[in-house]
């Protein structure tokens, strides 16, 4: 039996840091949302530059083990428009400079 934690994601959505909610709504009635499941023992890659995700909530007692990469390269390194916001608001002890 599935217990949540399915990933969740529409590709090719370049993030919005204005009006988020607003804009999140909207592009959720405007596209599909794509939904898999990743069974115990494995793992997935996903671009998340430019596709809003999340992972669906547990609907049961379950443990799940996160580990996030992160990958850059020069066109990213050189782009003046990607930030790191999100992360910065979600992990300030360890983004702080």
């Amino acid at each position: 039996m599935l217990s949540g934690a399915r990933v969740e994601f529409i590709p090719r959505i370049p993030w919005k840091k204005e009006n988020t909610r607003e804009w999140i709504k909207k592009t959720l009635a405007e596209y599909p949302v794509i939904s898999r499941h990743v069974a115990r023992g494995q793992c997935y890659l996903l671009r998340a530059r430019d596709a809003l995700h999340r992972i669906a909530p547990l609907t049961q007692e379950s443990r799940r083990t996160v580990i996030v990469f992160t990958y850059a390269n020069e066109l990213d390194f050189n782009d003046a428009s990607l930030t790191h916001d999100s992360m910065e608001e979600i992990y300030p002890q360890d983004t702080a400079q």
